[in-house]
């Protein structure tokens, strides 16, 4: 789940361990506090994986961590052996590029221009964190909530997947608006 922080995976484990089947305890636990997220389009997932008794992956990176990777760079948020396994240490100019575009569009165009590589680093470093807490269940069979940016196989999360993996992923929209003339046909 992109709705739930990484650090928030003790709360999961501790809310099913309390009351095992109720979604809605797990999601006040662990993800309720936090802001942004309409949870009434997510507790059914949530309820899903409850009843067949499917790993819950707190997946995100946080704002603050996001935060701290504007700022700071990737090292704010993975260790050395981890940016070195995923190669955020030399991303290519044409990847940072194509989310420094992403963050401009999403921006209207008035996001600075001084920050939009940090910003964009921001968003592969969420990329990143999704696919490193994605990965260990791929073998079994993964499903990602996550947003259409993240879910893209060309620059989202499936880029940053170990590479035995990049070719498996399926990516799967459900769009909201009857005649959206917003969303690409494709």
């Amino acid at each position: 789940f992109e709705q739930l922080d990484r650090e928030r995976q003790p709360d999961v484990e501790r809310a099913r361990r309390e009351r095992p089947r109720d979604a809605d305890w797990l999601v006040a636990q662990a993800g309720g506090a936090r802001g942004g997220w309409d949870w009434s389009l997510y507790r059914p997932f949530v309820r899903l994986a409850l009843e067949h008794a499917l790993p819950i992956v707190a997946a995100n990176l946080s704002r603050a961590d996001a935060t701290r990777v504007v700022r700071e760079g990737y090292g704010a948020a993975f260790d050395a052996p981890t940016r070195a396994a995923l190669g955020l240490d030399a991303v290519p100019g044409a990847l940072l590029a194509a989310h420094e575009r992403e963050v401009d569009v999403g921006h209207c165009g008035a996001m600075p221009a001084a920050m939009l590589a940090p910003m964009a680093r921001a968003q592969l470093a969420r990329d990143a964190a999704l696919a490193l807490a994605i990965a260990p269940h791929a073998s079994r069979g993964v499903v990602l909530l996550t947003g259409n940016g993240h879910a893209r196989t060309d620059i989202g999360v499936p880029r940053w997947l170990p590479p035995e993996l990049r070719a498996v992923p399926r990516s799967n929209g459900l769009l909201e608006g009857a005649g959206d003339a917003g969303i690409p046909a494709a």
